[in-house]
This record gives structure tokens, C-alpha cells and sequence, in this order.
């Protein structure tokens, strides 16, 4: 297509409310605007594999769009920066007073957005402020470190919809979902109340994971009451501990995978001694029990 938008696509989109624009050598964000500003009641946006490697432009968040959008494909294209769709409107956490909306919350109903195979060196700070409504957030096989200084919720904000993280594959060094003081938000509350999946294989995790560190100075019985699933397998740093308190953060906890890690039999053994695992193992035993009575059937590990 030579870096062209089709007729064929955008009347397609008008039918549908589905823009696909995956893989058609696109590099000009003007153009994309220019036909975004066309579209109206979009539900879906396609972008993936495009060569879109400039930062995404502040034009992009006056589109009418945004008020009805819940997909957003922006995977594969060597992007750089995508700041702006943070709370922040721009690339820093340093002026977290300065809300592009200066007072006025303006938040929009997207539900999934996917950033994966980027060159992104941060997510967009404060991304939950604009997104609240956001479930699935997936950065995967991002090609340079992604910073996670000060922890997740410090960088992205607390979202009451967030289902699922995926920050799988992307050099991660360290990671915690709670670490730093998150701005406006009530420590007492639960920051991701429903996210049930959280995956962190084939990162850079060395030495012990715990989800919350020991600079959080909010409550952290319970903080994660819906996630299931933790998956740290195959960390190119040697992974050597997963902190027991992981047992007492997620209370709901189904399996933690450890897989590919060389030291995962000695990390599974440590878990299982602990008294956390002891305490969390006969809560999901008396769970494991009443399901089996009421309804016949049971969730397992």
C-alpha cells in the first residue's frame, strides 16, 4: 500500500466501527490522524505491525475517537514514546500536579491496549488516570528496559478495572506493583481490585520477587484479592527467591509459575516451608472443601 490508507479499509471501518490498519507500511501519524478525524463511533483500532516508530503526537488525543474506543493496537512498530496517553500528557512523573486537563478529569472508556514489540522506555505515566476503564494492558517484548522505578501503580495509577498485565519478554530488571507513594490514591483501597493476571516471564528478575516492597508503607494483607496468577518462568537473571508474602498480598492466589527458572525447585521447596504457604494452603483447603459441597465441583491448584 506505500504507506497509504485504502478507501476499501475506511469505508470498512464506517460498516463496522472497526479500523484495521495492521501491516501496511505505514510511518506517517499525520496521514493516521487525517483519517481517524474522518471516523466516527469507533470501537477498535489496528496499527500493529507498521514502521510507526515516531513518538505518538498529543494530535492523536483530540480525536473524537476516544469517547466511544475500547481497542487499541499500537504492537510491532518500533515505537519509541507513547506518553500521551498517560494522565500526564507527556513523559514525565516529576510534575504530577500539572494534569493536561488542569483540574477536569477527562477519562475515556478503553478496555484493552496493547503496546507489545515496541521500543518504549516507559508506559505511559499515569496511563490509568485517562483509561479507568482499562482491563488489559500488554507490553510485551518491549526491545529496551522498561523503567519501573517506584513500582507500577506509582507509574501507571490504580485502576479498579485492570484484569490483566502482561510486561512479559521486555528486560524488566525489577518489578513491584506496589513501591512508592501513589499520588491521590487511597492506601487503604485495593489498587487493582480485579486483576486476576499478571505476567512477567523472560524478563531480567534477579535475586527475591515480592509484589510489594518493604518502602510501601500502606496495608498490604489482601492488596491483590482477585489475582490468580503470577507467572515469573524463565528470568535471564538467575531468580533465586520469591518472597513468601506473596501468600498474604494475594489471598485468591491459584499458582505462581516458576518454569525455566534454574533454581526453580529450590524456590518451590522454600515457598511450600514457609508459613505463609502453610496458612494460604489451608485457607484454599476449607475454600476447596465448601466449593466441593455446594456445588460438586472445584477449582485445584
Amino acid at each position: 500500500m506505500g504507506g497509504e490508507v485504502s478507501k476499501e479499509r475506511v469505508d470498512g471501518a464506517t460498516a463496522t466501527g472497526v479500523l484495521v490498519l495492521s501491516q501496511c507500511n505505514l510511518h506517517s501519524w499525520k496521514k493516521i490522524v487525517k483519517t481517524l478525524a474522518g471516523l466516527s463511533h469507533l470501537r477498535g483500532v489496528a496499527l500493529d505491525r507498521n514502521r510507526l516508530s515516531k513518538p505518538l503526537p498529543s494530535s492523536v488525543l483530540r480525536l473524537d475517537m476516544w469517547s466511544t474506543l475500547r481497542i487499541l493496537d499500537l504492537s510491532s512498530n518500533g515505537l519509541t514514546c507513547a506518553c500521551v496517553l498517560g494522565g500526564l500528557g507527556g513523559c514525565t512523573l516529576s510534575k504530577k500536579k500539572e494534569r493536561r486537563t488542569g483540574g477536569l478529569r477527562v477519562v475515556y472508556p478503553l478496555e484493552s491496549l496493547n503496546l507489545s514489540n515496541n521500543r518504549l522506555l516507559q508506559l505511559p505515566p499515569l496511563l490509568l488516570d485517562t483509561f479507568p476503564k482499562l482491563q488489559r494492558l500488554i507490553c510485551r517484548g518491549n526491545t529496551v528496559p522498561l523503567d519501573m522505578q517506584g513500582g507500577f501503580a506509582c507509574r501507571v495509577g490504580s485502576g479498579a478495572a485492570l484484569a490483566m498485565i502482561d510486561l512479559g519478554c521486555s528486560q524488566l530488571r525489577s518489578f513491584y506493583l506496589l513501591d512508592d507513594a501513589v499520588e491521590g490514591a487511597d492506601p487503604a483501597r485495593s489498587f487493582f481490585p480485579s486483576l486476576s493476571e499478571l505476567l512477567l516471564d523472560g524478563n531480567c528478575l534477579g535475586g527475591t520477587f515480592t509484589l510489594v516492597s518493604s518502602q510501601w508503607a500502606g496495608p498490604k494483607a489482601g492488596c491483590f484479592p482477585l489475582l490468580k496468577t503470577i507467572n515469573v518462568a524463565s528470568q535471564k537473571q538467575i531468580l533465586e527467591r520469591v518472597d513468601p508474602s506473596v501468600y498474604v498480598v494475594v489471598p485468591s492466589l491459584h499458582m505462581v509459575i516458576l518454569t525455566g527458572n534454574a533454581m526453580q525447585d529450590v524456590m518451590m521447596a522454600d515457598l511450600r516451608h514457609s508459613k505463609e504457604y502453610q496458612q494460604w494452603s489451608e485457607r484454599r483447603k476449607s475454600d476447596v472443601d465448601k466449593q466441593l459441597r455446594f456445588t460438586g465441583s472445584a477449582a485445584l491448584m
